[in-house]
């Protein structure tokens, strides 16, 4: 297990020995989580070495003391820009300590043909040992030569000096695959140095399944694959490309045509292509995300898939094996399981846990949606009860679990369930696979789960709201949310006064209330909720904490669950604080077994009081219309957008919030 905050009197040789590596937040501190090295004593290059030196001939680098280094705001302005470029979650603050009040005293600056600096290597240096600990670089360059240029040139540099060991920092099966290539390359492994082993554990295909589906995830860590997803724009498969890329693998995907952001901007920005054309047979593995049968071109290509027996896993199964640790904590529910997941995320890593975590949404507080640590402690993943794709059940029960947040285990996904029962016996299993030694944090007004809490053999806590922990979250739910989040933090002995710092410093989760803008008389809001509950208490929570106001809905009908016709009765009593709700398009799948839902169904349900505006016009008359009558009648209002996709509704509802405020100035 990893150890962090370790002080001693030893020598900086002696604790490198020791299998130490300095934190990068003090210069007196060290911690201990697999470190790596070169041994130096007769060391050559293989070949693979020689090939990449020679590819990077073009580069040229510059060495700087302490004494020397000039270090200015404009290189740390170029080395935050790096770090936003590689999603690298790295504070400009110790970026700055490393390079000024750290151990760390040799600085290598690299150069590309025209001059430009590249990237900048910080390293420390003594008569016996060396180490390259951090290397920042320019994103074009990532999954590149160069990188691994720069670690070659400083174990050559110390080779020259006559030094026994160059460290190499951390190392582990799932990430830093390449350091296994550099001279004599050893681990810290049972306190001791050992020459690297490979985990020779491979991937298994079912003996029952003559298709290429495989039943456990390949060695990631051997080299680099190309990995093809299908469905890739997705809230889950788009942040699992690109920490994929991040890890050095080479990804492509599949998807529909167009594809909007923010999930066009994270593939874009990771340089990962949709829809490319590749030879398949030099895929090493194929991805297929939950949403492939919805696209045409994802269809075909699965069929293919099959056909050639091409190695394949369902997205589900990929991530419950990529993302184990010894104590997994699942975040799952029909409700808040995206912002307890982000929430619990920034404790644990405001707390400097080892961790890897998913949740599906973007992070208000750019903390990226999914990433994995190479030996994390524990798990932070955010767990659906749906059944999609490939998964022949609950996407939960692909996934590892010791530790469980249960917010509601209510009858929501209608198109994965037949019948409220079916759903409540999915929540049931999942108690059932808790080990005794687990922390079961539950909602306690919850009918559904004190149905099934007698099959949980875990330790079971009720959370509540502590106004000890407050939060700058809106409304009660979200309170609720918090301290879901809080409890789970206490129970696994967390420190409490650095959760309620994290808790005061979360900015919660894009299209989750969202303010888009805001002027004297008008709020304009951007919520992701579509199920009759989370509607309900949307409103009540904007009702609540603007009391002046009048809202006004507009509701885009978009989740799948919304063309079954049973979901429509819940919405009687979801917009009765609403003065006015605006219908968008009732959309209607072509594969869809029910009765094609109609405008006079949604009437017939919420009333009069709802208008129907499948056209862009008339969405904008209806806001127009009601922002003029307030300002004649000196009424303060706001407009709430509910929408879980497409592109067009958001960017009218933000257009028109945009002219409405502006004018009223």
């Amino acid at each position: 297990m990893s150890k962090f905050n370790l002080q001693n009197q030893n020598s900086a040789t002696q604790n490198y020995q020791d299998g130490l590596l300095p934190q990068r937040n003090s210069k007196d501190l060290w911690y201990q989580d697999s470190s790596s090295r070169s041994s130096l004593q007769g060391a050559s290059f293989n070949s693979e070495n020689r090939r990449i030196i020679k590819k990077t001939q073009n580069f040229s680098y510059q060495i700087f003391n302490k004494d020397t280094l000039n270090y200015t705001p404009q290189l740390q302005k170029t080395i935050k820009d790096w770090i936003k470029g590689l999603q690298w979650d790295f504070p400009i603050s110790s970026v700055k300590k490393i390079f000024k009040d750290h151990i760390f005293n040799t600085f290598y600056f690299w150069y590309d043909d025209n001059k430009d600096l590249v990237a900048v290597s910080i390293c420390y240096f003594n008569q016996e040992i060396s180490h390259i600990s951090y290397v920042f670089y320019d994103p074009k360059y990532s999954h590149q030569n160069l990188p691994i240029r720069i670690v070659l040139q400083v174990i050559e540099d110390s080779i020259n000096q006559n030094l026994n060991y160059c460290y190499l920092g951390r190392f582990s099966e799932s990430m830093g695959f390449y350091k296994r290539n550099m001279p004599n390359f050893q681990i810290f492994k049972d306190n001791s140095w050992q020459p690297y082993q490979k985990d020779t554990t491979t991937h298994t295909t079912d003996s029952n399944n003559p298709k290429g589906e495989l039943t456990s995830i390949p060695d990631l860590s051997s080299k680099a694959l190309n990995i093809h997803i299908l469905g890739i724009a997705g809230m889950l498969t788009a942040p699992l490309a690109v920490e994929l890329k991040r890890l050095g693998h080479h990804l492509t995907g599949s998807d529909q045509d167009k594809i909007y952001p923010p999930v066009s901007t994270i593939l874009s920005d990771a340089n990962i292509d949709i829809n490319p054309q590749i030879d398949y047979s030099q895929i090493d593995l194929f991805i297929v995300g939950s949403s492939f049968k919805a696209f045409e071109k994802c269809r075909q290509e699965y069929q293919m898939i099959e056909q050639k027996h091409y190695p394949y896993i369902s997205a589900s199964k990929f991530i419950g094996d990529f993302l184990k640790s010894p104590s997994p904590i699942l975040v799952a529910g029909a409700y808040g399981k995206t912002t307890i997941s982000a929430l619990l995320t920034k404790i644990f890593l405001d707390q400097n846990i080892p961790l890897s975590y998913l949740f599906a949404g973007l992070s208000l507080n750019d903390i990226p949606s999914l990433k994995t640590h190479p030996q994390p402690n524990f798990s932070i993943i955010e767990a659906d009860e749906s059944i999609n794709g490939l998964d022949t059940k609950a996407k939960f029960h692909y996934y590892p679990i010791k530790h469980l947040i249960l917010t509601s285990a209510r009858w929501e996904h209608f198109d994965s369930y037949q019948s409220r029962e079916d759903n409540l016996n999915s929540f049931k299993e999942l108690l059932q696979r808790m080990p005794q030694d687990g922390i079961l944090v539950y909602n306690p007004s919850d009918p559904d789960i004190q149905a099934i809490l007698p099959f949980c053999s875990a330790r079971k806590v009720p959370y509540q709201v502590d106004n000890n922990y407050p939060s700058n979250l809106i409304g009660e739910y979200n309170q609720q949310n918090a301290a879901a989040a809080t409890t789970m933090s206490l129970e696994l002995k967390l420190d409490p006064e650095k959760i309620k710092s994290s808790l005061l410093d979360f900015k919660s989760i894009s299209r989750r209330l969202q303010l888009i803008s805001q002027s004297q008389n008008f709020i304009f809001i951007d919520d992701f909720a579509q199920s009759a509950q989370r509607v309900k208490e949307a409103l009540k929570a904007l009702s609540q904490n603007y009391p002046e106001h009048l809202i006004y809905t507009y509701f885009e009908p978009q989740a799948s669950f919304l063309q079954d016709p049973s979901s429509l009765p819940a919405f009687s009593e979801a917009f009765q604080v609403s003065k006015a709700v605006a219908l968008g398009k009732i959309r209607f799948s072509k594969d869809s077994t029910h009765p094609r839902i109609s405008f006079s169904d949604y009437q017939t349900i919420i009333g009069d009081k709802l208008s129907y505006t499948p056209l862009e016009e008339q969405v904008t008359n209806f806001f127009k219309d009601i922002s003029q009558k307030a300002l004649e009648n000196k009424q303060k209002i706001i407009f709430i957008h509910f929408s879980s996709g497409g592109l067009d509704g958001i960017k009218l509802f933000t257009k028109l919030a945009t002219d409405i405020t502006q004018s009223d100035s």
